[in-house]
């Protein structure tokens, strides 16, 4: 490994399976990689996985470099532009690949068995821990492969609980660098972005310090308290639903204690879902519960109508007006301040939202009371069940099926 640096080189190293890196920005995390999967894909028996947070961030951010580094060597046999693959042949004459793909593709890794799996940029890979456990990790079974996690730290997030597990399994071991680590980097230069940047920032991005994220809108959330099984004796049951297609659908079962508090219970977040998929996956997700009050997003009247008709239903259109986004946000964020609303363990695609939904933000950076229409989906769902039971026009929607 010719061509790593010195800080590189210290995890090179490393014998640990599990290697987290925690690096500032430009340290040097892809150059680090491409060695990492060319040194696998040669002498390790199974091929190489590296996932960015998309497909088309695969391929500008390592791509190149990978091409750089194979074409034109003894191991170099061909590379694939559209499959994102490189092939090479190893010292006993055996073929063997690196193949790049987005996370958008996850599903397409089951049943894929790899000697090594990169995984690039974690915090920004949505419900990581979830898809680590059920499908990445099993790819690495046949061969006991490896994992490099990498990333620049976006809060309290995966890197951070990554980082928590290392102190009790082995198996894991993180290193944290900084930009300044990288030998190549002017400090002059990143002197300079330091005053271009708040402190904040800079410590983020640079430094590759755990932080809370600036302008996010549900700072209250934290995951050791907010994720737990049911934490109370249900009095009430509801069901909240957001619709979408190309945007995720999202529906979940709340319960209701007896002083209001709400605790997601169970949910559903898939998208492209037919009218017959999604009236299955609301009735199994329904399944016996007798529900006191059945909300839906008033955008799409017809798809409340549909699964009213289909099921039996008496889902009614949450009421939206002036003003009730920030209502039912400011609702939610007293209620995770009070430590009343919670989600099971299972809601990974909520916890994954709350940590990335944010404000809009001014020309000045400063932050708007409107937040960004982005990857709020499993949020909308809850806040139409907080408005609808924390909201001034509760009784409109209360229902009973029983």
């Amino acid at each position: 490994m010719a061509r790593l640096h010195q800080s590189q080189r210290k995890i090179a190293e490393s014998s640990s399976r599990f290697k987290v890196l925690r690096c500032g920005r430009r340290f040097g995390k892809t150059t680090y990689a491409v060695e990492e999967m060319k040194g696998a894909c040669l002498f390790e028996p199974g091929p190489v996985a590296y996932f960015a947070t998309t497909r088309d961030q695969a391929r500008d951010i390592v791509w190149a470099e990978l091409l750089e580094n194979v074409i034109g060597t003894s191991n170099y046999v061909s590379h694939n532009e559209q499959r994102l693959e490189v092939t090479l042949r190893r010292p006993d004459g055996s073929l063997n690949r690196i193949r790049l793909f987005g996370w958008e593709n996850i599903e397409t890794a089951r049943g894929k068995k790899y000697s090594l799996v990169v995984l690039d940029e974690l915090d920004s890979m949505r419900a990581f821990e979830k898809q680590w456990r059920e499908i990445i990790r099993a790819t690495l079974a046949d061969y006991r492969g490896r994992a490099l996690f990498m990333g620049t730290p976006k809060g309290y997030k995966s890197l951070y609980r990554l980082e928590k597990l290392s102190k009790t399994n082995a198996n894991y071991e993180v290193f944290h660098f900084t930009s300044f680590d990288n030998p190549f980097l002017s400090v002059e230069e990143l002197d300079e972005m330091r005053g271009e940047m708040t402190v904040t920032q800079y410590a983020q991005e640079m430094l590759a310090e755990y932080h809370k994220m600036e302008g996010l809108i549900y700072e209250e959330f934290n995951r050791d308290q907010h994720i737990k099984a049911l934490p109370f004796t249900p009095e009430r049951w509801a069901l909240s639903i957001d619709f979408g297609y190309n945007h995720p659908f999202a529906a979940g079962i709340f319960a209701i204690g007896s002083d209001n508090s709400l605790h997601l219970d169970r949910m559903v977040y898939k998208r492209k879902l037919s009218d017959e998929q999604r009236m299955n996956a609301v009735r199994d997700l329904i399944g016996d519960t007798k529900l006191d009050f059945q909300i839906g997003d008033s955008e799409d009247p017809l798809a409340i109508d549909t699964l009213n008709r289909q099921l039996g239903l008496k889902i009614q259109p949450v009421v939206k007006g002036a003003g009730s986004v920030l209502e039912g946000i400011n609702k939610s964020k007293s209620l995770l301040h009070q430590g009343r609303l919670t989600m099971d363990p299972s809601c990974e695609d909520l916890a994954w939202e709350k940590e990335n939904y944010s404000w809009k933000l001014d020309k000045n950076d400063e932050p708007l009371d409107e937040p960004v229409k982005q990857d709020d989906d499993a949020c909308d769902m809850e806040r139409y069940a907080v408005i609808t039971i924390h909201g001034t026009k509760k009784k409109e929607f209360r229902v009973r099926t029983a």
